[in-house]
């Protein structure tokens, strides 16, 4: 099993300080999340036109959406987010 990514560096993120909203060299909380989910085991990335119907999944297989920059889950029929809405 591949190493979960822990320091910037290990994300190709520069700099020592994270910022929510980024600047100045600094990356955004939804890039350093997206870097998290792609480098872990089984993680995937995708937008909503590139995710496809949630009946493909298994129910509870999450992805990381770039257009919602959140976490969605198949519940087998749909895409929900961490509120249980559909999105």
């Amino acid at each position: 099993m591949p190493a979960i990514p822990t320091i910037p560096s290990q994300l190709g993120v520069a700099g020592a300080h994270l910022a929510k909203d980024g600047g100045a060299g600094k990356p955004t909380l939804p890039e350093i999340l997206t870097g998290l989910v792609a480098a872990a085991p089984g993680g995937t990335v995708k937008s909503n036109a590139t995710r496809g119907a949630a009946s493909a999944y298994s129910a509870g297989m999450m992805i990381w959406n770039t257009d919602d920059n959140a976490p969605n889950w198949s519940d087998g029929s749909a895409w929900r987010d961490a509120a249980g809405n559909i999105t």
